[in-house]
């Protein structure tokens, strides 16, 4: 069985939402999900998430 590990490194704005680990996600943090194959070969997705204060100008 292998496995394939993909990491990826996301800043969204405070208010902005994004879909980690299979749930909507507001705060900074490390997210991981497994998904899984009919063949017995796992993917598993590392998110690193900031959530920053952006300034917007009107």
């Amino acid at each position: 069985m292998s496995e394939l590990i993909t990491i990826k490194t996301v800043s969204v704005c405070q208010g902005e939402g994004y879909f980690a680990a299979n749930k909507p996600r507001f705060v900074s943090g490390v997210f991981r999900d497994t998904l899984s194959t009919m063949n017995g070969c796992d993917s598993i997705v590392v998110t690193n998430l900031s959530v920053i204060h952006c300034k917007y100008s009107e």
